[in-house]
C-alpha cells in the first residue's frame, strides 16, 4: 500500500472498520516510482476543496449526497491505494497495471499487514485491477452481482477471507467495484440503490454500520 493512508477521525470508534481501496496515485514525471506525497494529505485536500470526482463518487456510492454527508462518510472510514508508489497513467510501462503485474506479492503483503494492524473488517476495492490481483487461493467466492444500465452492465464481485487465512485474526470481506472515474458507465446512485444499500446498513451516525 501507498504509505500514510487516510484515517478518518472517527474510524477507531466504528463498529465495522472499512478500508476503501483505490489503485494508485498519479503524479508528475519526476514523481513516478517514488513516494512523493501522502494519501492522508490528498484526502485532506479533497475534503477542503471537494474537487476530486473520484472521492465524491465513492461517497455517493454509499448514498452520501450532500457535502456534509460526504465529509461524515470519510470521517468513519480509511482510504488507501494498492500500489505503493506514484504511477504514470499515460505510460503503459509505468502505469498502475504494470506496477501491479511486477509487484503484487509485495502489495498484497503490505495490504494484509495493514488490515491486521487496523483490525479491518471490510475492503471495498474501487479498482477491479486491485481486486483481481488479491490472493485467490485462500478465500471463498461470494458471488457477483450484475447491475444493468441501458446497454451497459456494472459487475460487482464479493470475496471472503476466513479467519486464519493469510494469518488474519478475523474474517475479512472484500468487494470489487469498477473505478468510479475510469469506467464510462459508472453510476454511483444506481449502484447504491441496487446493491450497496442491501449490503451495508449505515445509520445516521455513519460510525454505526453493519453488513447484511
Amino acid at each position: 500500500m501507498y504509505p500514510n493512508a487516510w484515517m478518518g477521525k472517527n474510524f477507531k470508534e466504528t463498529e465495522k472498520k472499512v478500508l476503501i481501496l483505490g489503485e494508485s496515485h498519479y503524479g508528475s514525471k519526476d514523481e513516478i516510482g517514488k513516494v512523493a506525497f501522502t494519501t492522508q494529505g490528498i484526502v485532506e485536500g479533497y475534503l477542503r476543496e471537494m474537487k476530486y470526482l473520484f472521492f465524491t463518487r465513492i461517497a455517493k456510492t454509499f448514498g452520501c449526497e450532500s457535502e456534509e454527508e460526504i465529509k461524515e462518510f470519510y470521517d468513519h472510514v480509511c482510504f488507501g491505494n494498492y500500489v505503493n508508489v506514484v504511477v504514470d497513467k499515460d505510460d503503459k510501462q509505468r502505469d498502475g497495471r504494470s506496477y501491479i503485474k511486477n509487484n503484487k506479492q509485495i502489495y498484497n503483503q503490505e495490504l494484509f499487514d495493514f488490515c491486521k494492524s487496523k483490525s479491518i473488517d471490510i475492503i471495498v476495492c474501487f479498482s477491479k485491477e486491485a481486486y483481481w490481483n488479491l490472493p485467490s487461493g485462500c478465500g471463498e467466492d461470494q458471488g457477483k452481482e450484475t447491475i444493468h444500465r441501458g446497454k451497459r452492465s456494472i459487475k460487482i464481485k464479493k470475496w471472503l477471507y476466513k479467519k486464519g487465512a493469510l494469518e488474519l485474526d478475523k474474517d475479512l470481506l472484500v468487494y470489487g467495484l469498477p473505478h468510479p472515474t475510469g469506467w464510462p458507465g459508472y453510476d454511483a446512485k444506481l449502484i447504491y440503490q441496487e446493491y450497496i444499500k442491501k449490503e451495508f446498513k449505515w445509520s445516521g451516525n455513519r460510525g454505526r454500520n453493519e453488513v447484511h
